[in-house]
């Protein structure tokens, strides 16, 4: 057998021209994996007919889609922070009601060993601020966590609205390969993919719902629409 040797430029066409004469076997035995391999050859050979079913995307076309659908997480990551303000709005408005002072929600925690309820804002505001800012490779504003008043703390939140919103779509051209660095790692970082899907999606809304229990555990009137916040209906 042959060895073709790695990084040829015959190589590529001549893996490709093997799948297009093995593909009326494939077809007989497997539809659809013949619709992919078909897929597969089309994208690297332009002169071949695309089967029926068969969607050839180039990779600038899968680069817009990334960067739009990273940018839609921007859109839900600053109705969220939104959302949180409703609910200290509601905080503010049964520590008025039952006469306590505001602040002692802010130092409420869940369990003794967990952080309180401030902490878990400011995790959140800190989570979409580095969404948008190590994927679009800007460096973040920095927040000293000093906030001490519940006013204090939602200011905090509509800066943040505002810093993402000011991120378009095409400030994460390159996100979905560009390596993110980690600051509680140094040296350490992660492919801008990895970035949201096993650390700052999960972490970000991890904070969000501890502020919520707080906030329900301390008798605040919140319900998970408070959570989920208005939904873009649509007839059916």
């Amino acid at each position: 057998m042959q060895v073709l040797e790695a990084g040829s430029r015959t190589t590529a066409r001549r893996v490709f021209r093997i799948a297009r004469t093995l593909q009326p076997f494939a077809l007989r035995l497997n539809p659809r994996h013949a619709t992919e391999t078909a897929c597969l050859t089309a994208r690297h050979d332009r002169t071949m007919p695309v089967r029926p079913g068969c969607v050839v995307r180039r990779a600038s076309q899968r680069r817009d889609t990334y960067m739009n659908s990273v940018h839609k997480m921007v859109a839900q990551y600053t109705k969220m922070l939104r959302n949180l303000d409703t609910w200290l709005v509601k905080a503010n408005e049964f520590a008025e009601k039952r006469k306590i002072e505001p602040t002692v929600l802010l130092e409420t925690r869940l369990y003794p060993d967990m952080r309180p309820l401030m902490f878990q804002i400011q995790s959140a505001c800190d989570g979409a601020k580095f969404f948008v800012a190590r994927l679009s490779g800007k460096e973040p504003p920095k927040h000293p966590d000093t906030e001490k008043t519940l006013d204090e703390v939602r200011a905090r939140i509509r800066t943040v609205v505002d810093y993402c919103n000011g991120f378009g779509e095409s400030d994460f051209n390159g996100a979905e390969e560009r390596a993110v660095p980690l600051g509680f790692m140094p040296g350490k970082g992660l492919r801008g993919t990895d970035f949201i899907n096993e650390l700052n999606l999960p972490n970000t809304y991890f904070h969000l719902s501890m502020a919520y229990a707080i906030l329900r555990k301390s008798g605040v009137e919140l319900g998970k629409q408070d959570f989920l916040g208005s939904l873009n209906l649509i007839d059916i």
